[in-house]
């Protein structure tokens, strides 16, 4: 992934450098190393570890979607303009809807900035 990364320019270009076997060593080496810290980390602080990943992947697959949702207005509106006929599927309660849906995510993400994390409690049988 990171040999790829460098290829687009999207990654440092000391990455991409290939041995005499034509294998990029650097990029290896690196995501391995840094696959082997979280191991570790996963051993020195499992609780911390996993809320982190979980909250970080939720909170960037908000966003993500929230960027969607402003990009489908833009884009959307601009297309209305140039070339209505393109528009194959039309929403239903456009814009409403999406400026809805960007007003609940982020209220989301409000609350996610602003409601303390809750802690993982085991239930005892």
């Amino acid at each position: 992934m990171l040999f790829a990364l460098t290829t687009r320019g999207d990654a440092p270009r000391g990455l991409a450098k290939l041995n005499r076997n034509g294998v990029p060593s650097r990029a290896i080496l690196l995501g391995t190393l840094f696959g082997y810290g979280t191991v570790v980390m996963s051993y020195v602080s499992p609780d911390t570890v996993f809320a982190f990943l979980v909250n970080s992947y939720g909170t960037v697959a908000i966003f993500v979607y929230l960027l969607i949702a402003v990009s489908q207005l833009r884009l959307r509106s601009r297309l209305e303009k140039e070339d209505p006929a393109r528009l194959g599927v039309r929403m239903w309660a456009y814009p409403y809807l999406t400026y809805l849906a960007i007003a609940g995510m982020l209220g989301v993400l409000l609350a996610m900035a602003f409601i303390p994390n809750s802690e993982h409690r085991s239930c005892s049988a």
